[in-house]
């Protein structure tokens, strides 16, 4: 009986087991198509989005001229080009745009910039991203840091100029008798110090009186020329930090 039932079983499954196995086989080959077919569609249209971007790169050189030196054609290239149902007239057309936004950009960051390195740093900041706003940021960085240089330079002259002016006065102090922080009365003694007009005033023919009052109307404009030079060094710095801010 169980022999019997083997047979039968066989009788009636193994046309069943062999269709399983062809269909498997099928189903095996029919995979592996069409893995080839996406495989050859794909480079396909990789290779037509290749063309594309080629033809993009030359409207790019043609219209960029010498901007494509400091631009890098990737830099401003956008995949959507590249989509098939992506007019290549639109992106031709938004391509030339971009370049005469950063024409104008560059443009204007060597209006608003003082030549030379002010510029040339401003210039890179803004090359790094295309960003006007950090490439502001950088010229009112360079700014800040060039006043502070110049602010460091005039404390240091003034330093310098204060030391050898006290040195001098040490020296006319000690001749009066005065203290050395005693400039109106160093100044007093100088003036009425008629020794020191005598040859000079003899020189230009004058009696020493007259010598005395020429000098001191000389020394009053020398004072006054200075106070007009120092009014105008503020004013020219008032400017500069307003141009600042």
């Amino acid at each position: 009986l169980a022999k019997a039932f083997t047979a039968t079983k066989d009788v009636y499954l193994g046309p069943l087991t062999e269709l399983e196995t062809v269909t498997k086989d099928l189903r095996q080959k029919i995979k592996k198509t069409s893995g080839e077919i996406d495989t050859q569609v794909k480079s396909y249209e990789d290779a037509l989005k290749q063309d594309k971007k080629n033809d993009l790169y030359r409207v790019y050189t043609t219209a960029a001229g010498a901007l494509a030196v400091l631009v890098p054609f990737e830099k401003i290239f956008n995949e959507r080009w590249l989509n098939k149902t992506y007019a290549f007239s639109t992106a031709e057309k938004e391509l030339k745009t971009i370049i005469e936004e950063k024409r104008l950009e560059l443009d204007d960051l060597a209006d608003d910039c003082e030549p030379g390195e002010e510029y040339e740093a401003v210039k890179r900041a803004y090359l790094k991203n295309l960003s006007m706003k950090e490439a502001r940021a950088e010229r009112k960085a360079f700014r800040d840091f060039k006043a502070q240089q110049e602010q460091a330079a005039a404390a240091k002259a003034a330093e310098e100029a204060n030391g050898k002016m006290q040195a001098a006065m040490d020296v006319l102090a000690q001749r009066y008798s005065l203290k050395a922080d005693d400039y109106d009365g160093i100044a007093a003694a100088l003036n009425d110090d008629q020794k020191l007009y005598e040859e000079a005033a003899g020189e230009a023919g004058m009696d020493v009186k007259q010598f005395m009052r020429v000098q001191q109307l000389e020394r009053k404009n020398a004072r006054y020329q200075r106070q007009q030079a120092e009014l105008a060094q503020r004013r020219q710095m008032d400017q500069a930090y307003q141009r600042l801010m």
